[in-house]
């Protein structure tokens, strides 16, 4: 939506409202379905870090299996596996705006 104002000297006179196309604003770029594909494959390896809490990087810290760990190593767990998810969506926003952004 594109906004106009017409101002005269007493203030703002009318204020006028048109549609325009997206596409007209923005120049459109050819996007190939291995770019989808990459971030599909990136997405699923950030979701798989998970594994690599549990069974590695975990029991090194807590020093037990995750059938032993008590409800603050859960929830410490639960915290870092969030965090981690937190930041690899925020990459693979930041990646698809810039190469796939239409």
């Amino acid at each position: 939506m594109k906004i106009s104002i017409n101002r005269s000297e007493r203030g703002i006179k009318y204020i006028k409202m048109t549609n325009i196309n997206v596409v007209d604003v923005v120049e459109s770029k050819k996007v190939s379905g291995l770019s989808f594909f990459l971030l599909a494959l990136c997405a699923f390896a950030g979701i798989a870090t998970e594994m690599i809490h549990v069974l590695f990087t975990m029991p090194v810290i807590f020093g037990a299996s995750g059938d032993d760990w008590t409800t603050a190593q859960s929830i410490i767990h639960w915290i870092i596996t969030c965090i981690t998810w937190g930041f690899i969506t925020f990459v693979l926003v930041r990646v698809a705006d810039r190469k796939i952004s239409v």
